[in-house]
């Protein structure tokens, strides 16, 4: 069901209500006087038909009137004492509420949207010395439909917060995506650093490696020099000796020539 019919039944339930409750209040010996004859149908049912009308209203669009509670606490209630004073003043009232009721019904309060239709049905039927009791009426409704309004002033800031917010969201998209994609270039030059780290260690532990040998290398080498240099002294402490021996071999040679000589002769 659409909520405009639901909300045309709510109010139909409601006027028939408040008419049994605003008969049965009265004293029958005062309804020729303070309630529209029966004799006036063509009256009862034009009214009747505005009273479906601002009830319509109720589920269309409006402005939010931020004079509305102003208008309504300034009202002359208390001062009403003729009918056409009655239907002007309830013409600004419907004029004046049709916002906060809208937004009562949308919000299921629907006491409250009694205690108003209270108030417009007295403000029709109750002749001008309940204008009083219509008065005190509006001033309960204004001061609750005060409070009502500054909740919803409440509800409107925060949905203003709440649509700033997602505007900037969406302005936030492209530069969400440019992060992220400049966060998966991070991420990869992350990779290919921890790759070359990882390198530059086996790097390091081959040069560590390579540096171990090349010193029992220089070890080696400089063992092997002084063996050379024992061994050079050596040859050349051998030298002398060598010549010596040299010289005795030519001395052998000359001798052995000598003897061949005498063997010969």
């Amino acid at each position: 069901m659409a909520e405009s019919e639901v909300v045309a039944m709510n109010m139909e339930e409601t006027l028939v209500l408040t008419q049994t409750s605003t008969q049965a209040s009265i004293p029958s010996s005062s309804l020729s006087e303070k309630l529209v004859s029966a004799n006036e149908p063509e009256r009862h049912q034009g009214f009747e038909a505005e009273l479906q009308a601002f009830m319509r209203a109720f589920s269309a669009d409006a402005l939010i009137q931020s004079e509305c509670c102003s208008a309504i606490s300034q009202l002359p209630t208390t001062q009403l004492k003729s009918r056409e004073e009655i239907d002007g003043a309830l013409k600004v009232v419907k004029e004046t509420l049709a916002q906060p009721l809208k937004e009562f019904v949308e919000n299921g309060q629907l006491s409250k949207v009694k205690v108003a239709m209270d108030l417009l049905l007295g403000a029709k039927y109750f002749a001008p010395p309940k204008a009083a009791l219509i008065g005190e009426k509006l001033e309960v409704l204004t001061q609750q439909i005060s409070r009502v309004a500054g909740s919803y002033q409440e509800i409107e800031k925060r949905r203003q917060q709440v649509l700033a917010c997602e505007q900037m969201k969406k302005a936030l998209v492209p530069k969400f995506g440019w992060c992220m994609e400049q966060k998966r270039v991070v991420e990869s030059l992350e990779g290919k650093t921890n790759e070359l780290e990882r390198q530059l260690a086996s790097l390091k532990q081959e040069r560590q490696e390579v540096g171990e040998k090349l010193l029992q290398r220089s070890k080696q080498c400089f063992q092997s020099q002084g063996q050379l240099k024992k061994i050079e002294a050596k040859l050349k402490n051998s030298e002398h000796r060598c010549m010596q021996l040299e010289s005795d071999l030519q001395d052998t040679g000359c001798t052995l020539g000598a003897l061949k000589a005498l063997l010969a002769e």
